[in-house]
């Protein structure tokens, strides 16, 4: 009985890998015929079979080095930059259900299509595939190559968030060691939350994707981010972005409430720009829940946020009553601050 199931799980481990072995065989002769590169089949299994370190992907080059075949293995970021970066056709490992398979990986500018065994095509958006990518792939060094300057510069960018990070403390620190009032300390952090939500949507709107934008679009049922963003209604005279506007306005808010708490000024402006806001909140309400028909979660925050931003002028503002146009150095405060927050944007914005 014990030598009948030890043939067993010897036919059971030889019949597993003969598929795994014909199975990256094959993956790789379809791999080749993307670039227009021939070879001999029987040639090119003969090597990658005989290979020391089969099945690894050092075998998988190993093989194309021995048919001089100019390649690069990577360990990349996984983020939509770096993915655009990539050729049309590449080789990947994904992890799909728990195991990591070798697949040709085919981009276009809408979706992705990758395979495991050279017949069957599975398409997937590009933040699905991103979610099953581990980040390592082959290239055939014959079409765009990678940019290693801007791998590189990821580690710079990791750098430029720490301080902005920091930086972002030591004006909250700033902002709050006036001793400003409750109204103006909430109104304060209500913008600094719109401003970073309206990042997030003008990320998603570029194509880079993160875990909480990712989260915030991924509730299921009539959420559809991307149908909201990518909606005619998300343009103003089809020029200007309304998440462009919302970055803008928070940004310029903050900026405002920074600088006129450390100088002594009232920012009388604001709860006047924070009413005028109620069209947009009505706006963007009536054309997700009657024209797209889908919610964009994040739009939603962002319309929250206004409306608590109002709800404070009316309850907590004490400033409305010595409301006036002609006190200049506020009104220009105000404006030189949105001026700023444009320009920074005209500026940082790909």
């Amino acid at each position: 009985m014990f030598i009948l199931i030890n043939i067993y799980i010897t036919l059971f481990q030889f019949i597993n890998t003969y598929k795994l072995n014909n199975s990256l065989h094959e993956i790789l002769v379809s791999f080749l015929k993307n670039y227009r590169i021939k070879i001999r089949p029987e040639e090119l299994k003969l090597q990658l079979l005989g290979h020391p370190s089969y099945p690894s992907l050092h075998s998988v080059t190993g093989v194309l080095d021995h048919f001089k075949i100019e390649n690069m293995a990577l360990e990349l970021p996984k983020n939509m930059d770096i993915l655009n970066q990539l050729p049309d056709t590449f080789f990947a490992v994904l992890n799909i259900e728990g195991k990591n398979e070798y697949t040709i990986v085919k981009k276009d500018k809408s979706n992705i299509k990758y395979s495991t065994n050279t017949k069957n095509l599975i398409n997937c958006s590009y933040r699905e595939f991103l979610n099953l990518w581990n980040g390592i792939a082959v290239v055939i060094d014959d079409e765009k190559p990678i940019n290693p300057e801007r791998i590189e510069s990821y580690k710079i960018k990791t750098i430029l968030n720490v301080l902005f990070f920091c930086l972002s403390l030591g004006f909250l620190y700033s902002f709050f060691n006036s001793i400003p009032t409750i109204f103006q300390g909430i109104h304060f952090l209500l913008s600094v939350f719109g401003l970073v939500l309206s990042v997030l949507i003008s990320k998603q709107e570029l194509g880079f994707s993160s875990n909480l934008s990712d989260g915030l679009c991924a509730i299921g049922g009539r959420v559809d981010c991307d149908a909201v963003l990518n909606s005619k209604g998300a343009t103003v005279f089809k020029i200007i972005k309304l998440s462009d506007i919302s970055l803008i306005y928070f940004l310029g808010l903050v900026i405002s409430w920074l600088l006129g708490i450390n100088t002594g000024l009232s920012n009388i402006l604001i709860p006047l720009l924070s009413v005028l806001t109620i069209p947009v909140m009505l706006y963007s309400v009536y054309y997700q829940y009657l024209v797209v028909k889908n919610w964009c979660t994040m739009c939603l925050g962002i319309v929250v946020i206004l409306f608590f931003q109002i709800l404070c002028v009316f309850t907590l503002d004490t400033s409305r009553a010595n409301f006036k146009f002609d006190d200049f150095k506020n009104d220009f405060l105000v404006l030189s601050s949105f001026l700023l927050a444009l320009a920074l944007w005209l500026f940082l914005k790909p």
